[in-house]
């Protein structure tokens, strides 16, 4: 079976080259080309089963300035599809798959690497949907490509604790400096350090408005701080953690810019860079250097860059007990394309097959939430868990600046708060917003 595998692999890569450069459909209308000197940023999504949270994400990436949104769908009866559909499609441009998004896979780069797994493995497919919108963000002219997964976002932490309108211009203006800076280094990609949700509550519907307590990042630990190591233990000695302190991924996830030396992704996580160019991939994740990648080692560390992606992984018991473990790879057997997670999601899927409902939400009680509140208060007076009271205020005002359509939501809010202007693919703004971190935040 290896032997064969091997052999498909190699007539996939043969069969590229004889098919020649990705032909795209013919473009939807464009948006007026940005202001002088504005750096585009575009992102690029595969979602599944996201709908409750799909707007929140949706309109957070609108309110920061994201000129297009390439989104993917990995199943065709997927809610999120209508709701997509209501977002002007020089903003959102919506991929479903299926036969003709397969037959577009098999001009990439990566096919002939990834072609035999696209029916199996999930990330598979995220990699192939980042190569296929690299080809759409060159035709587009945009300057720089996120790749986020649909539970992500990217924090761009504020000073001082900004309101309203002035909160929203701020993360946009934020964003442009920060891009500013990248281009100013000569970057070809940046590696962000990830922070990891932690409920408070079992059921959250939509977490980007309602969690605010991450895990800090591995690397952004003092351990000499007084309380470090007694906070950590509390989840590296829990039960099936497997001495892990992160229940999913602590390698980051990358902003790529948009050049012709840049076309084949070498992960979910990151790109792979032109031969001798490691150097012009930058980081603020000090801990990639430890990486037996050899990229990783040779990454530029920029550890003044405050900039992480907020990862609300399985932020309910509801979402825990339904998530597809071994679909997603998770629970694959040979980790192709996915390292160990210190056991919690074998245990999580083998207590979803069995039907063991209680005893997941027991694992999901100990393992991902964190409920007592003198156990928080710990948590962050060491540092190892952090708030971001920003994201939830800005997610709400980026609700109300270009929500298309008038929807009544958990957290509250009214019919008819949204503006008006996105539905016709205006940029309309406005909200609330809260800048201010509590201290030892992002």
């Amino acid at each position: 079976p290896q032997m064969a595998c091997s052999t498909l692999a190699v007539a996939q890569r043969s069969d590229w080259r004889r098919r020649g450069p990705l032909a795209l459909p013919p473009p939807p209308p464009t948006t007026p080309p940005p202001p002088p000197g504005e750096h585009t940023v575009a992102l690029v999504s595969t979602m599944c089963d996201n709908a409750d949270s799909f707007d929140s994400f949706v309109c957070y990436y609108l309110a920061l300035g994201f000129c297009r949104l390439y989104i993917y769908v990995d199943d065709a009866s997927d809610p999120v599809v209508g709701l997509a559909s209501r977002y002007p499609s020089e903003k959102l441009r919506l991929h479903v798959r299926g036969e003709r998004l397969r037959a577009e896979w098999e001009h990439l780069p990566s096919w002939g690497r990834l072609g035999v797994y696209s029916e199996t493995e999930v990330q598979a497919r995220q990699q192939l949907n980042c190569e296929h919108a690299m080809a759409q963000a060159r035709r587009d002219s945009v300057g720089w490509l996120l790749h986020l997964d649909s539970d992500e976002l990217l924090h761009l932490p504020l000073a001082g604790a900004l309101e309203g309108r002035a909160a929203v211009n701020a993360s946009r203006a934020e964003l442009q400096r920060h891009l500013a800076r990248l281009s100013a280094l000569g970057a070809l990609q940046f590696t962000y350090c990830n922070l990891e949700a932690v409920p408070e509550e079992e059921e959250v519907l939509d977490p980007f408005a309602a969690v605010t307590l991450f895990k800090n990042h591995p690397s952004r630990l003092d351990a000499t701080a007084n309380g470090c190591a007694a906070a950590l233990a509390y989840w590296t000695e829990a039960p099936a953690s497997g001495g892990q302190f992160f229940r999913f991924y602590s390698n980051g996830k990358s902003i790529v810019r948009v050049d012709p030396r840049v076309s084949a992704v070498a992960s979910v996580h990151e790109w792979s860079l032109p031969k001798g160019m490691a150097e012009r991939g930058y980081t603020n994740n000090g801990n990639l250097r430890d990486s037996p990648y050899i990229p990783h080692q040779r990454a530029s560390l920029d550890a003044s860059c405050s900039a992480a992606v907020l990862h609300f992984a399985v932020c309910s018991f509801a979402v825990f007990w339904r998530k597809r473990w071994a679909a997603l790879g998770y629970a694959s057997p040979n980790h192709r394309f996915r390292g160990v997670s210190g056991g919690i999601d074998q245990c999580a899927n083998a207590l979803a097959l069995t039907e063991r409902r209680a005893e997941a939400r027991s694992l999901y009680g100990r393992h991902v939430m964190l409920a007592d509140r003198a156990e928080t208060a710990r948590q962050v007076d060491a540092g190892v868990c952090v708030r971001a009271t920003q994201i939830r205020r800005t997610v709400a005002a980026a609700r109300k600046a270009h929500l298309p359509v008038a929807l009544h939501s958990a957290a509250g809010e009214v019919a008819g708060e949204a503006a008006g202007g996105e539905a016709a693919g205006g940029e309309a703004e406005g909200g609330e917003a809260e800048g201010g971190e509590a201290e030892g935040g992002e």
